[in-house]
């Protein structure tokens, strides 16, 4: 997935510790750059306020950092769900694949969001 995480997440994970350079950032108000922009315009400097990872780089970073493995599963016929597993694949979220979502990128996202906030 190389859709950046949300501005929440973002925050997020910047005060869980996550210090990875990417190709894209959060302005204070959640504006969304990119770094190629940014070099481009050299005379607007937004004030920085944290990374804006990909996610499937905030997943990597999970299980690398972590050991939390997070498995997008497909809920009848168009919904989405995540299971989170540690290495050992031990199961780490209720047994209800963590709700029920539209998209994959929306699972990812509580994926995430739910690790960041009862895992980490």
């Amino acid at each position: 997935m190389n859709t950046p995480v949300s501005f929440p997440i973002a925050k997020l994970l910047a005060e869980k510790g996550f210090d990875e350079v990417s190709q894209k950032w959060y302005s204070v108000e959640g504006s969304l750059y990119s770094q190629v922009v940014f070099n481009n315009n050299r005379g607007f400097v937004p004030a920085y306020k944290c990374e804006a990872p990909t996610i499937a780089d905030v997943v990597m970073w999970l299980y690398e950092k972590h050991g939390i493995w997070i498995t997008i599963c497909v809920i009848g016929e168009n919904g989405f769900g995540y299971w989170l597993h540690n290495k050992d694949r031990k199961r780490l979220n209720p047994e209800d694949q963590g709700g029920y979502w539209y998209s994959p990128t929306e699972a990812y996202e509580a994926g995430i969001e739910y690790t960041l906030n009862n895992l980490i």
